[in-house]
């Protein structure tokens, strides 16, 4: 058996949002970045057992990357939403952000829900449609289903460099 990491970026919808206790997070320009190992099989050597052999994408990572402005932000914060907590926060590295500057959140899907999608997914390009409208997609629009893991945004001067912080997640 051989096996490949390839990674693919999905678009979503620019009306999508994360649902939370208390009302929805717009997310601005979301787009997944998704990794996966997928299972190259020789035919020679796949079992009669479906169960045991498989050469559909078994899934690493799904990473939600949107951007957002200040009241984003400061719902994060005031609410916890994503699992933020200010002792989780690293230092903003660069300086402080700017409000009027978009930000960009990065959030890792939490692994029971990584679970469940990689048990309902069969190929890439049924992917998208998990988080829009299938049987499991309250579950992939729902913020507790996510962890925070940076927030950052672009120097005016130079938008290649950017200041932020990464979360600390034992």
């Amino acid at each position: 058996m051989r096996s490949i990491f390839p990674s693919v970026e999905i678009m979503l919808p620019e009306e999508w949002s994360l649902r939370t206790a208390t009302g929805s997070l717009l997310c601005q320009k979301p787009h997944l970045w998704v990794e996966h190992k997928q299972q190259l099989v020789e035919e020679s050597s796949l079992s009669q057992d479906p169960k045991t052999s498989s050469n559909g994408p078994a899934l690493q990572g799904v990473m939600l990357r949107f951007q957002g402005d200040q009241s984003t932000w400061d719902a994060i914060m005031k609410k916890g939403l994503m699992g933020y907590a200010e002792e989780r926060a690293g230092p903003i590295f660069g300086g402080s952000f700017d409000p009027q500057a978009p930000f960009v959140f990065e959030a890792i899907l939490c692994s029971s829900q990584l679970t469940l999608l990689s048990l309902m997914i069969h190929n890439e390009s049924n992917l998208r449609d998990h988080f829009i409208s299938s049987s499991i997609s309250a579950e992939m629009q729902n913020e507790a289903s996510y962890r925070l893991h940076s927030v950052t945004q672009a120097l005016p001067k130079n938008p290649r460099v950017q200041i932020g912080l990464t979360m600390h997640w034992d």
